[in-house]
């Protein structure tokens, strides 16, 4: 997220955690100097079997030192490093993973939920729309009409996990061509005929 835009949050009077990507050299060697050179105020640890997976996650809050990091980065006051590792695929992996924020909070856990939450919004929303709806190659540029389309898939996934399926690939397979079987979904009876 770009500093304007985090500008404009905290002017609202809005806090936020953003997670700090690789691309940003000079604010990640900032954070790493900062955590190196500071002892965690709270560390949060969970291990989860999921999906054939077994995973430990180690969430640790530091106080953000100012000094070695780019002051233009508004309200400022927490790094929260992400550790995760363990097994997938039966390969061993290991990531460390960081955020930044405004919040004063000094809890592992809170943040840890948090990111968590975050995630569960990305897997269940935005990933089915970007993988199985294919809507980050979609060729249209006008906005109105790419913000409607958006729109509509999101109802389509809604009346999907409303009506029980789970699998949104699964439930586009099953309803493609089928305007019978469609409408009764919706609740609107067909009106053509066999």
């Amino acid at each position: 997220m770009p500093k304007k835009t985090v500008e404009t949050i905290v002017d609202k009077g809005n806090d936020y955690v953003i997670q700090v990507k690789s691309n940003q050299k000079k604010l990640c060697a900032g954070l790493k100097l900062s955590i190196e050179l500071s002892k965690a105020i709270d560390v949060h640890e969970t291990e989860e079997k999921n999906k054939g997976r077994i995973e430990k996650r180690t969430v640790k809050v530091f106080k953000a030192e100012r000094k070695y990091i780019d002051a233009s980065w508004k309200k400022l006051n927490r790094i929260i490093q992400v550790t995760s590792e363990g097994i997938r695929k039966k390969k061993a992996y290991h990531e460390i993973r960081y955020y930044i924020s405004s919040l004063e909070e000094n809890s592992a856990k809170v943040f840890a939920i948090g990111i968590r939450q975050h995630w569960s919004i990305e897997n269940q929303l935005h990933r089915v729309k970007d993988v199985v709806q294919n809507e980050d190659n979609c060729l249209i540029r006008n906005k109105q009409i790419v913000a409607n389309l958006s729109l509509i898939k999101s109802i389509t996934i809604s009346i999907y996990r409303i009506n029980g399926h789970s699998s949104i690939k699964k439930a586009v397979e099953k309803f493609r061509n089928q305007l019978r079987e469609c409408s009764e979904l919706i609740g609107i009876f067909p009106i053509l005929k066999n």
